[in-house]
């Protein structure tokens, strides 16, 4: 069963896949550009939905069988493809872990289930940025193949047993969804991100169009030709409007999503032969591009992350052109030589199709396992690269020490050394425990930066640490977090990324030094309070920080030399500015400098990588050893250095109670 070829409905898609494009490129111009995505789910909801409603009508019965081998045709070859070309990039390209990382991804994506795998993994200690995931975009594909899943099953027997209900499921369908993205859109952004759920509502507003236009044919769509004529006009403005005023900070899906899926549905709606959108919308070189446009969005998520990777995507406009081109030839390619004749029952046929899918589809699971049992094929690297730089795993705490009880408290940053300095305490027969907070507050809150929310769990930890700290005594307490970043709310310089959430003290707005001064009293007052409970404390300064992966940058720039008998010599030694460092963290220096008391003891990290090996120059790494896992955090390597420092003070508190 076909539904009417709508060119128009292919410059929709020409245009949600290079919107979608120009975002991931990290265009600014175009801030709402991933509601590409919500554009294709609408039309994906018309398109899939008319299909089964006209078999429905026509047979008064569906085939399972035939729908399901049209969308195994349409979806499955181009998608093994991609993952075959990112299979093949990602050995030459990617360090051990981000291989594993991708192999994982993969295997989820042919699961369908990849949208599952990356709202799970995103928000993980050391999570590599989305931005740096090949196959981060599948999970929309995944999206999309659950709705195939479910709906056709769903509608197939409401038509069957209720008939004349079936357009009140769709409504309700789209209210229950609607509700669901509208109340996690401020609760849990990754839920409503990535889980189906929150974004049914935009593939059923689609369904409900193609319903109606099977109920009451298609002339109803034309029966106004005032309303014709303006209303399509007024669609594109919608969604024109949406990608450039829309961006990443507002709370999407919602309801303010309805602004460009609204767009859509009435281009979709009221779009004719004779009026001046579709015209638009149905010209040669839109409709070619919407005809590539899976294949485009297909590939377009790998080149820039891989380029990214690399440190490519941020060059001069040639090799920016040089990669569109790159893009745009490979996604024709696929085009022309898979998505077509897979399509084509007479030239591939249904035996064919499962030998080859099934053949293809288990090397590629068979290949990935085999990536993450061998650690992500870490031989193929010079040996700086081959280290393990953190520890995943779970830690074995020592609790069966005698000279004293020592107590992290902090995020990520204490993680980071949290393995070597257990190993060394279980030597000094010393306790240690961890409690992980993004900074030990009493009077501060975290509020997320869109929605203003309290981050309940920020709060809940807080109050189990001073709880802890009533109820235990005499008490090592280490303190070390990413104190800058906390405290004014930024990345690194020359980054413009804003944390998710911000320290400050009520939900009120206020400005930004009064919200910092806050912080710092607040920081103090905690500390001291501490100090109070006869706890002895170690405060672990900032640990310098940089505006590149320190890993990845020196992969790259070896990856221009020679493989062969890369010598030592040859490894880049990377650094920061050192007074970058210093005036960076000059007012948490302040802060802590301001804690006074013979029970507080102090770690300085930046003298161990800061003006020694190079003057004016914080280093992340020697010829042989890597100081750091990103830009920010220690490497096990790098820890090292850290908790030589603790072990130090620790060894002299513990004396000190002994004697």
């Amino acid at each position: 069963m076909k539904v009417n070829y709508r060119a128009e409905i292919d410059g929709l898609r020409a245009i949600a896949v290079f919107s979608v494009i120009i975002y991931h490129a990290r265009d600014s111009f175009l801030p709402g550009g991933f509601l590409g995505v919500d554009i294709f789910f609408v039309i994906s909801g018309y398109l899939i939905t008319s299909l089964i409603l006209k078999e429905l009508k026509l047979t008064n019965n569906f085939s399972f069988s035939n729908f399901y081998e049209r969308r195994v045709r349409r979806i499955i070859p181009a998608l093994l493809a991609v993952m075959i070309f990112s299979t093949s990039i990602a050995y030459i390209t990617l360090l051990p872990i981000s291989f594993n990382d991708f192999s994982k991804s993969l295997i989820s994506s042919i699961f369908s289930v990849s949208n599952f795998y990356f709202h799970y993994t995103d928000n993980l200690y050391a999570a590599e940025s989305s931005l740096l995931k090949p196959l981060m975009h599948t999970w929309s594909l995944s999206v999309e193949e659950q709705f195939y899943i479910f709906f056709p099953i769903t509608i197939f027997l409401i038509y069957k047993f209720s008939r004349k209900n079936v357009f009140s499921a769709i409504i309700f369908g789209i209210v229950v969804s609607l509700i669901f993205a509208q109340y996690y859109s401020s609760r849990d952004t990754s839920i409503n991100f990535y889980l189906l759920p929150s974004r049914g509502f935009e593939l059923l507003l689609g369904a409900l169009l193609a319903k109606l236009e099977i109920d009451k044919g298609t002339q109803i769509r034309n029966s106004n030709l005032l309303l014709s004529k303006i209303l399509p006009f007024t669609g594109l403005l919608l969604i024109f409007c949406s990608l450039f005023i829309f961006n990443n900070q507002m709370l999407l899906p919602s309801l303010y999503s309805l602004v460009p899926i609204v767009g859509t549905m009435l281009i979709i709606w009221f779009s004719h032969k004779d009026e001046i959108i579709t015209k638009i919308l149905s010209n040669r070189v839109l409709v070619f591009f919407g005809l590539t446009s899976y294949s485009l969005y297909l590939f377009h998520y790998p080149i820039f992350a891989f380029s990214r990777y690399l440190n490519l995507l941020d060059g001069d406009l040639f090799k920016r052109i040089l990669l569109i081109g790159c893009l745009l030839s490979i996604s024709t390619l696929s085009y022309f030589l898979i998505e077509k004749p897979f399509r084509n029952k007479k030239f591939i046929s249904l035996s064919k199709l499962w030998i080859t899918l099934i053949t293809t589809i288990i090397c590629l699971i068979l290949f990935n396992i085999y990536v993450i049992y061998k650690d992500g094929f870490k031989e193929r690297l010079h040996k700086i690269l081959q280290e393990k730089l953190h520890h995943a795993e779970k830690i074995n705490y020592n609790t069966n020490g005698n000279k004293g009880n020592v107590v992290l408290i902090g995020d990520s940053h204490i993680e980071a050394i949290e393995y070597h300095l257990n190993e060394e305490l279980i030597k000094e027969d010393v306790n240690l425990s961890l409690l992980y907070t993004p900074l030990y507050s009493k009077n501060i809150n975290e509020y997320d930066s869109r929605t203003n929310r309290i981050n309940k769990e920020f709060a809940a930890k807080n109050l189990e640490i001073e709880k802890y700290l009533d109820k235990e005594k005499n008490l090592i307490l280490v303190f070390h977090h990413r104190w800058s970043v906390m405290l004014l709310s930024t990345d690194f310089p020359d980054k413009k990324n804003t944390i998710d959430y911000i320290l400050k003290p009520t939900p009120d707005k206020i400005n930004e030094e009064k919200r910092i001064n806050l912080v710092i009293k607040s920081i103090i007052s905690s500390i001291n309070l501490a100090l109070e409970k006869k706890h002895k404390v170690i405060l672990v300064y900032p640990v310098p920080e940089h505006a590149f992966d320190a890993p990845r940058t020196i992969y790259s720039k070896l990856n221009k030399l020679s493989k062969i008998n890369i010598k030592d010599e040859n490894i880049p030694i990377l650094s920061t500015n050192y007074d970058v460092y210093k005036k960076r963290n000059k007012l948490i220096f302040d802060t802590l400098d301001r804690i006074k008391s013979n029970k507080v003891y102090r770690v300085y990290p930046h003298k161990h990588f800061c003006d020694n090996q190079i003057k004016n120059a914080c280093i992340t790494n020697l010829k042989d050893i890597l100081y750091y896992y990103d830009n920010n955090h220690l490497s096990l390597q790098g820890s090292k250095f850290i908790v030589k420092d603790i072990v130090e003070i620790i060894k002299k508190i513990t004396s000190e109670k002994i004697n």
